[in-house]
């Protein structure tokens, strides 16, 4: 006998928590692991059995509650939010958020409309508010925030030093201190332009997508074409780990979901989105998908990558 399924938010929440908050090492060396380029056969086999674990998981579990319909759904949400949820902000805004995700993740599997979450109303309202201000982005700036993305996305932010700025984008090290004055600054700037690029990238594709089912072969082809940098992940990684980073990690997980609306609208151009919530929802969905095929070819992702938003929009 399927328990209620309404006790199903509580249930993922306290999952994506339990796994985050008790087993950090463990979640630490999944994502290491989920960096790693897969260049062999072995390599991926490797990698995929962690992707068998959890969908077995979740399997049973929404089978448990009557969803299991979701089952796939609903690992690629717990894929993405327990990558988030390593990133702390604020413990108890963080754990309301989560609730508030969880309870849309609910609807989505039981077909019911997405809550508010005036929570993560407020922590993105926070996140807005401590935005720096924009740089003047004359022709060195604008140097520096070519090299900062290219370095997070090919290297991570690890690599990502004032001195290696320097040296790649053909300027003095006194030159990129006098711009940019703390490694903050540069995470910043190298987010801020790897985010650029990827937005100009979606919206020059989307301006000429059709609407309702045919998106959906539209976003598998372009997330099977950019899939491959590793470079916002391992950011996570850097800001989950480092405690002066933190403030950082505000803006990213509380304002994902910005271009992600406009898609929702597309894919579904009857429903009304009024709120953030289910747009994370569906940035969460599709960032998962582009981390588990970032080694695929795009002629070997692509049809599975467009069976799973068949799902998704079927499950809608």
């Amino acid at each position: 006998m399927p328990r209620d399924p309404r006790a199903f938010p509580a249930f993922f929440a306290a999952c994506v928590d339990d796994w985050v908050s008790n087993e950090r090492r463990l979640a630490f060396a999944w994502r290491e692991g989920q960096l790693l380029r897969a260049s062999s056969p072995s390599g991926r086999a490797l990698q995929q059995q962690w992707q068998r674990l959890w969908i077995d998981f979740w399997r049973a579990a929404t089978a448990c509650f009557g969803l299991e319909r979701g089952a796939g759904v609903t690992y690629r949400l717990f894929e993405n939010e327990s990558s988030l949820h390593m990133i702390d902000w604020r413990r108890s805004v963080d754990r309301a958020g989560l609730d508030e995700f969880a309870r849309g993740a609910g609807a989505w599997l039981m077909g019911d409309p997405v809550p508010p979450s005036p929570w993560r109303d407020f922590a993105r309202a926070a996140a807005l508010e401590a935005l720096p201000a924009e740089p003047d982005h004359d022709s060195i700036m604008a140097q520096i925030v070519e090299a900062a993305a290219t370095l997070v996305a090919e290297v991570g932010p690890g690599g990502l030093t004032h001195r290696a700025v320097a040296a790649s984008a053909g300027l003095t090290l006194g030159t990129v201190s006098h711009k940019v004055r703390t490694k903050a600054e540069l995470v910043q700037l190298g987010y801020g332009g790897l985010y650029i690029k990827a937005v100009a990238r979606l919206r020059a594709q989307t301006s000429v997508w059709p609407s309702g089912r045919d998106t959906v072969g539209s976003i598998a082809n372009f997330l099977a074409e950019n899939s491959g940098s590793r470079g916002i992940d391992a950011l996570h990684l850097a800001v989950a780990r480092d405690p002066a980073l933190r403030p950082f990690g505000l803006q990213l997980r509380y304002l994902r979901g910005t271009t992600s609306r406009s898609l929702l609208q597309m894919l579904l151009p009857d429903r009304l989105t009024s709120d953030h919530l289910e747009p994370a929802l569906l940035s969460s969905f599709l960032s998962s998908l582009s981390r588990h095929y970032g080694d695929w070819t795009a002629d070997e992702s692509r049809a599975p990558i467009h069976a799973e938003l068949n799902d998704l929009v079927a499950l809608l």
